[in-house]
């Protein structure tokens, strides 16, 4: 049976690997708080999302519906709102991507959806509180994965900046741009990705702890 990888797991992975200890605003540490996340992500426990992950949730939906109906040129609504419209217009959305690895013997499925595709690139919708510079989204796995997946040399993160935690007003559009160097690239990245972050999981080997939810529920039938 193949395992699953999807990049939020990997992604939760390398938060986890090096949260700092120090107190987060509720007083967990982050590390304690990164381990408990990714612990309900591989016991597959009811995902509860945030207000601010709901916001995103929300606005994506929005883009959708819009775009499906055919009303970006008429809709009522900012500028910023609008520019994030025509950069996904004609684009196909949320489609599931399949690809394939074995890795020391063992299949593994990277499975995922691509906010909007297009033939020749992959764009991926964020939303956030401040947005930081590119270095966040280009350190994830999710523009190698889907690189490698579709054998799409070009992806672009369009991050929609909401200061207020209340508000859906956009500040700011940002857009950070990847290219694959080559298909051959992507394959040994991710290759590797997997390889580190399973050994890494398989250290957590007591029942019940991450190793044994990953291979038992994470992974379990579809």
């Amino acid at each position: 049976m193949s395992r699953l990888i999807t990049t939020s797991l990997l992604d939760s992975i390398d938060w986890c690997k090096k949260a700092p200890d120090s107190l987060n605003p509720a007083g967990i540490s982050w590390k304690q708080d990164a381990y408990e996340q990714l612990k309900r992500t591989v016991g597959r426990a009811p995902w509860v999302p945030n207000a601010s992950l709901e916001r995103g949730t929300t606005f994506e939906n929005q883009i959708y519906g819009i775009l499906k109906a055919g009303t970006e040129d008429t809709v009522q609504c900012t500028p910023k709102f609008r520019e994030i419209l025509y950069a996904c217009k004609g684009g196909q959305f949320q489609r599931k991507t399949k690809s394939f690895l074995t890795i020391d013997g063992q299949e593994y499925l990277l499975y995922g959806k691509l906010d909007v595709y297009f033939p020749d690139r992959i764009k991926d919708i964020k939303t956030t509180g401040k947005y930081g510079g590119k270095d966040k989204y280009l350190s994830t796995s999710q523009h190698h994965i889907y690189c490698f997946g579709e054998n799409i040399k070009d992806f672009t993160y369009i991050i929609a900046e909401f200061p207020k935690p209340e508000s859906y007003e956009i500040s700011s559009v940002n857009y950070v741009e990847y290219s694959s160097p080559s298909r051959d690239f992507e394959e040994a990245y991710v290759r590797a990705k997997i390889a580190d972050a399973v050994k890494w999981l398989s250290s957590f080997d007591e029942p019940g702890d991450l190793g044994d939810l990953y291979l038992h529920t994470y992974c379990k039938p579809w």
